[in-house]
């Protein structure tokens, strides 16, 4: 099997889960059951990176949220150093195979 046929299936899983994700809201509020009102209280929080610019949020009572801030930045900053060091042994592996091919 190709390599393209390979990355083009994965494209094509990676819409039909959008599209998905999308749909499943309007199903799940057309099954639902009358809603049952509880006394629940908690938070959410998370992290979208930006290329290296984290951006965090979170909502709920503050006791909830900081927890999963810290949580969601210190991620944030293991993804960096990893692309960090994954750059750095790209760089050291291409300045080899120049060395060796050129």
């Amino acid at each position: 099997m190709s390599l393209v046929y390979i990355g083009l299936a994965l494209v094509v899983i990676g819409f039909a889960v959008a599209l998905i994700a999308a749909l499943l809201p309007v199903f799940t509020i057309a099954f639902q059951q009358p809603v049952r009102v509880y006394n629940v209280t908690g938070g959410v929080g998370g992290c979208m990176l930006l290329f290296f610019i984290p951006i965090c949020f979170g909502f709920g009572p503050q006791l909830f949220i900081w927890p999963l801030v810290i949580v969601a930045l210190v991620l944030a900053i293991v993804v960096i150093v990893v692309g960090y060091m994954v750059y750095r042994w790209s760089a050291r592996v291409a300045r080899e195979w120049k060395k060796e091919y050129a």
